[in-house]
């Protein structure tokens, strides 16, 4: 089971990647999201996005406050100014 991750900021596309699990800091706790989770929309704090493969972390990207749109089979992120 794996699930899609991309991230954008106002000027860029930050990065696209594939995993097992993405850790996300939103503003109420910490969100593990697994392919299959239900559709949400959650307002993230500044931090690290964590993208996770086989219970490893393969990548974190730094972000500032965000908006994270999640769905079965992705999760889109999008930085506000």
């Amino acid at each position: 089971m794996s699930i899609y991750c991309n991230i954008f900021s106002p000027l860029q596309h930050k990065t696209s990647k594939t995993g097992d699990m993405i850790l996300l800091d939103s503003k109420e706790g910490e969100i593990g999201v697994l392919e299959g989770h239900m559709s949400l929309i959650v307002e993230l704090k500044a931090g690290k996005v964590k993208i996770l493969s086989n219970k490893t972390i393969i990548e974190e990207i730094d972000i500032k406050e965000a908006l994270a749109y999640i769905k079965s089979d992705k999760v889109d992120i999008l930085e506000v100014l």
